[in-house]
């Protein structure tokens, strides 16, 4: 999501700030005399924001579009585990108290989030199999929400534009054996570095900020985003969130 300050109905606050001064007399035992003065200082500090491009993939949803129309529909979008995340049999169990297993085989997933065109994004087939794919998806969603803001992304440039993106750590690289493990799994599945990336293929000069406060991260990117506009860090932002899941571990985990 892409957050922009209109200049419409901007008015000042108002802020009182109290300046105070200390002085001692020596004629009543050195206490403190305070002399109070009120200085009133505008500042130009509230902005309207406006939300000029989004986009967004979702279980059973490609597009926000859909989205909506799933949520119009009642669409139910909690289905079976696939078998291309895990092995059913091998995980789920009835029974809450059966050690490695998980009492629960639902889950709403997203289709095709292994695929990723890399080579648009200036990233090495090598590089992109080990980037986890929230990285993918939210550096692919971002360039179609600025896309659909109308803008280029070497308009961005001319802005101080921020990205702040909720995310936790995933579990993508529990995929691989230990052995094959490189450099390219440490950038591509670090949490820390998702807003970075972002800013750097998109040559941003706003803050970075990656926010991992669990269910609420998206809300509080987004939150954090408008903080900044407000606040003239940036004129100009990309928040959102994204939460994959790639192996049983964290259904196993919530499961005892």
């Amino acid at each position: 999501m892409e957050e922009f300050p209109t200049e419409q109905n901007r008015e000042p606050d108002t802020y009182e700030i109290k300046e105070e001064k200390t002085s001692y007399s020596f004629y009543e035992k050195k206490q403190p005399i305070i002399e109070e003065k009120k200085i009133k200082i505008n500042i130009d500090q509230k902005r309207d924001i406006a939300i000029i491009g989004m986009s967004g993939r979702f279980p059973d949803a490609q597009d926000v579009s859909q989205f909506w129309e799933n949520i119009k529909t009642k669409k139910d979008s909690v289905k079976e585990v696939p078998e291309r995340k895990w092995a059913l049999d091998s995980y789920y169990s009835k029974h809450k108290e059966t050690l490695g297993k998980s009492y629960s085989k639902w889950m709403a997933n997203i289709d095709d989030e292994d695929k990723f065109d890399a080579s648009f994004f200036n990233i090495s087939p090598t590089e992109a199999e080990r980037m986890d794919p929230q990285q993918r998806l939210f550096l692919e969603e971002s360039w179609k929400a600025i896309e659909d803001a109308g803008y280029a992304n070497n308009n961005l440039s001319n802005y101080t534009c921020g990205a702040f993106v909720g995310v936790t750590t995933g579990d993508y690289y529990k995929c691989f054996e230990t052995e094959s493990l490189d450099g390219h799994f440490l950038t591509g599945n670090a949490s820390s570095i998702l807003a970075g990336r972002v800013a750097y293929f998109l040559d941003l000069k706003g803050p970075t900020m990656t926010i991992d406060t669990a269910c609420s991260g998206s809300l509080v990117a987004i939150h954090q985003a408008c903080q900044s506009i407000n606040t003239k860090e940036c004129d100009m932002a990309i928040a959102g969130g994204v939460y994959v899941l790639n192996t049983e571990q964290f259904h196993v985990m919530t499961s005892k």
